[in-house]
């Protein structure tokens, strides 16, 4: 008796052959729209979800499962079309379609179920779903009936497939292989999101470069490095302003994808290579022989990196190398210098040096400190611990008090 009041409510409601549940929807939609975005509408269905297709999509009319391979049908797409250009055409709504759905005849049909049929005629319609103007992917479990589906011009295969290439390439991006609307619209998102994301690292890191390779009097149209970042640079502020798969199928690639993607994944920390690692370079350029010639291989290494891209010579592993052997450079050039000072002689009476006025400083903080009595084999290592402080500090400013010691108790200080 429920069944058959049930079916004088509900003349059209469909014999589903399982239990309808929201997981197996969302199954059967990415099955439909993936059928939507094939040429012939046919796909080829996992065999788990074969029996949700069958007992789901089916009865609902989304169209044919064989053994296989799942056929989508027409008769929502020509139905509710029918219907659409009945009422006038013009803006359609989810609210709109809902109701079509459900006339003339009454069909019962669960908001979840509803929300299927409506996915997939956008997906077969080639319809964008917007909510208050921003695109949003249909969702069986959310579908607000205030979201309009509005005709969207499908670009090119050819198009489309060099969009999702280079997204790939560039951003990381696996885009759905065939341009249906729903690929197409979360391609555009995926990469403007990208745009918002890395823009302005990237901003910067063109900025700095530019300043480097200027300071060091390099010919800013011989890096490959900077050509690169203001290509990737070019392609954000692109997409930024327009998200448009275009932007990405048409961008300009003056070295290569791979080392644009190396530049919009690491830009923030170039940014601080060039920043922060880079302040005791400009101390060798005081260095005279014998110390000269050392120093001006760690430039040339320099040099070198700013104009390679970044997957061809990692800028941070290079910079860090060249900081390491320029503060090895500097305290043996520090350090021959305090040793080369003429020594009292010994017959002079001592002299007490003038006591110089305390200048009044404000106190800093020592990150880092200690004191320690070491042979003169020990320095380096010495050397090599206070290297390591300034590199996990970030510090500054360091305080050296030396004093070196001759072999027969008397000794020279700096």
């Amino acid at each position: 008796l429920f069944g058959q009041a049930l079916a004088a409510q509900y003349p059209d409601h469909p014999e589903f052959g399982i239990e309808v549940r929201r997981p197996a929807l969302r199954r059967v939609l990415e099955v439909v729209e993936q059928a939507a975005a094939d040429p012939e509408e046919r796909v080829e269905v996992p065999r788990p979800v074969r029996d949700e297709m069958r007992g789901i999509a089916v009865p609902l009319g989304l169209g044919d499962m064989g053994e296989t391979h799942f056929k989508l049908g027409r008769r929502w797409f020509d139905e509710l079309n029918r219907k659409h250009a009945r009422h006038g055409g013009g803006p359609m709504t989810v609210g709109m379609v809902r109701g079509w759905i459900e006339a003339p005849e009454r069909r019962g049909l669960p908001r979840d179920v509803q929300n299927l049929v409506i996915a997939a005629f956008a997906a077969q319609g080639g319809f964008l779903v917007t909510h208050r103007g921003r695109p949003l992917a249909a969702a069986v479990d959310k579908l607000d009936d205030a979201c309009e589906l509005r005709e969207q011009e499908l670009p090119a295969a050819e198009e489309y497939e060099r969009a999702a290439q280079r997204a790939k390439e560039v951003f990381g991006y696996a885009a759905l292989p065939l341009p249906a609307a729903r690929s197409v619209n979360e391609l555009a998102q995926e990469v403007r999101a990208a745009a918002d994301r890395c823009r302005a690292p990237v901003d910067e890191l063109a900025a700095a470069l530019r300043q480097r390779l200027q300071e060091r009097s390099l010919p800013v149209a011989d890096s490959e490095r900077l050509r690169t970042v203001e290509a990737a640079l070019a392609l954000l502020s692109a997409l930024e302003s327009a998200g448009d798969n275009a932007v990405v199928a048409q961008a300009e690639v003056p070295t290569s994808a791979v080392a644009m993607r190396a530049v919009v994944e690491g830009a923030g920390g170039l940014v601080s290579v060039l920043a922060d690692r880079w302040k005791v370079f400009p101390q060798l350029t005081v260095l005279a022989a014998p110390y000269r010639q050392r120093a001006e291989e760690i430039d040339a290494e320099l040099n070198d990196a700013l104009r390679r891209d970044e997957h061809v010579t990692p800028l941070a592993a290079t910079v860090e190398r060249c900081q390491d052997r320029a503060l090895d450079l500097l305290a043996e050039a520090a350090g021959a210098a305090g040793a080369d000072s003429p020594r009292a002689a010994a017959d002079d009476p001592p002299i007490a040096p003038p006591v110089p006025p305390v200048p009044v400083v404000p106190v800093a903080r020592a990150a880092r400190s200690g004191t320690r009595d070491v042979t003169a084999g020990e320095v380096t290592a010495v050397l090599a611990e206070i290297k390591a402080a300034i590199r996990e500090t970030g510090a500054t400013r360091v305080t050296v008090d030396w004093k070196v010691y001759s072999g027969d108790g008397d000794g020279g200080a700096g």
